[in-house]
């Protein structure tokens, strides 16, 4: 069993949630947390591993990686996701800044070294908005259309 609570002052929902989630795993190649949050992980075999995960409210990640060999994996997927703000000189202390988006990403990841990664990337982006409110609902005020299209990532970490 997992027992959580999580706050983010900036979230949707700004108070703390708890969760209750079940941990099921039968075997390296299986893996749900079935709950709150919800996360499944199924490797069909060796190679290919395909991931979903969802978290309240607008939080979808779904992915599916195929292992070309040790150090190079390609790998497709599709997030919706946000991210919230308070601005500095906001006239309404409650109100954040939000952002979200849809896309649809392909990519290869390639590890050179141990503890190194480098993922190159592109796809689509989709339903990308901003605005100004104290709450999901408040979407229609303050609000930035942006256009959908295409685009390119480069990216890296190292690790210890």
């Amino acid at each position: 069993w997992l027992f959580s609570l999580n706050y983010s002052p900036t979230s949707e929902l700004s108070f703390p949630i708890p969760g209750v989630a079940y941990v099921y795993q039968p075997s390296e190649y299986f893996h749900a947390t079935i709950g709150m949050p919800f996360q499944i992980m199924y490797r069909p075999c060796e190679n290919l591993t395909l991931e979903a995960s969802y978290m309240l409210l607008r939080t979808v990640h779904a992915k599916a990686t195929y292992r070309l060999c040790d150090c190079v994996c390609l790998y497709s997927g599709f997030d919706w996701a946000n991210e919230a703000y308070f601005l500095a000189d906001r006239a309404n202390v409650n109100d954040r800044f939000f952002y979200y988006d849809k896309r649809l990403t392909t990519g290869v990841k390639v590890y050179p070294a141990q503890h190194i990664e480098l993922d190159l990337s592109a796809g689509y982006v989709f339903d990308r908005f901003y605005f100004e409110g104290a709450q999901y609902s408040d979407n229609q005020h303050n609000r930035v259309d942006v256009g959908n299209g295409p685009f390119v990532a480069f990216g890296g970490q190292v690790r210890w």
